[in-house]
C-alpha cells in the first residue's frame, strides 16, 4: 500500500495508507462536520482521484451501448429496423458523462463527438400521436345548456 502524506488544519503530518472512495468520502464528511475545510477539501479530492477510472469504465459502457445500434444501421434492409435517434441516448449519456468526470478523456471526446455527428445525418424520429386540442371558439357564444361552445380538433404530428 501507497503512503500519502495529508496535512490536517492542524499543521500534523499524518501517514494515511490509501483508503477506498467510501473512507476518504467518509473521512471528508466527518471533516466537514468538524469544520475541519482544509482537512475536508484534501479528502475530498483523493475521493475524486477516481473519476478518470470511472470515465473510463463510462466510455466502456457507452460503447457497448453503441455498437448494438451501429450493427443494426449496417445490417438493417428494412426502415422498421433502423434504429431511432432515441435508441442513442443511453450511449450519448454515456460518453457526455465521462466527459464531465474527465473531460480531457481523448476516447471519450472522440466518441462523444462521433455519434454527436451520426445523430445530426439521422432524420428527427416521427412518432404519430393523437394530439386533441381544445380551442375556443372566436364567438364565444353559450349554447343551450349555458356552455362555451368549442372546437376539438384530432391530428397526428410530433409537434403538435
Amino acid at each position: 500500500l501507497r503512503s500519502v502524506l495529508c496535512l490536517c488544519s492542524q499543521s500534523a503530518v499524518i501517514m494515511a495508507s490509501s483508503l477506498s472512495v467510501e473512507e476518504h468520502a467518509s473521512r471528508a464528511k466527518a471533516m466537514l462536520e468538524a469544520q475541519d475545510y482544509a482537512g475536508a477539501d484534501l479528502e475530498g479530492c483523493r475521493a475524486l482521484k477516481i473519476l478518470p477510472d470511472l470515465a473510463d469504465i463510462s466510455v466502456v459502457r457507452g460503447r457497448a451501448l453503441l455498437q448494438p445500434l451501429l450493427e443494426r444501421i449496417r445490417s438493417s434492409e428494412g426502415i422498421t429496423d433502423v434504429p431511432k435517434r432515441l435508441d442513442f441516448k443511453d450511449a450519448y449519456d454515456a460518453f457526455r458523462l465521462a466527459l464531465v468526470m474527465d473531460p480531457y478523456n481523448a476516447e471519450a471526446v472522440t466518441e462523444f463527438d462521433r455519434l454527436g455527428e451520426l445523430l445530426k445525418r439521422m432524420p428527427d424520429d416521427v412518432e404519430t400521436e393523437t394530439v386533441i386540442e381544445i380551442e375556443e371558439v372566436e364567438d364565444g357564444e353559450p349554447d343551450s345548456d349555458n356552455h362555451s361552445r368549442s372546437q376539438i380538433n384530432s391530428h397526428a404530428g410530433p409537434d403538435a
